[in-house]
């Protein structure tokens, strides 16, 4: 999947779409097994910008999870986008973040660059 959709974007011989998306979409070879892609948390901050609606709007415009995603897509995944309200977020992420990582051998969810 990762080689095909590397294949379709270098044929656009754009250079600057090219190491923007290719920059992205290898994170998916390390998916592996597990059937659960974390694409972050919205409002970790008390006045936070990063709102849930704001973070789902960002999936069609600037998110770095947007292309690895589309191309999950494009190859015919189901994707289910799921959320929870929390009273400490930041708390929460870095207590899945860990969890994570003692079942994923310390790596951190395919998608996730820290």
């Amino acid at each position: 999947m990762v080689a095909q959709a590397a294949a379709a974007i270098r044929r656009l011989k754009w250079p600057m779409v090219e190491k923007m998306l290719l920059g992205r979409i290898p994170r998916l070879a390390d998916l592996g097994e597990c059937p659960l892609i974390y694409i972050g948390s919205a409002g970790t901050l008390a006045k936070s910008k990063n709102t849930l609606r704001g973070r789902h709007r960002e999936f069609g415009y600037r998110h770095t999870a947007m292309y690895p995603l589309w191309t999950l897509l494009y190859f015919e995944w189901e994707l289910e986008y799921g959320w929870r309200i929390v009273d400490n977020p930041g708390e929460l992420e870095q207590q899945l973040k860990e969890r994570y990582r003692g079942i994923h051998g310390g790596r951190l969810p395919a998608l996730v660059a820290r």
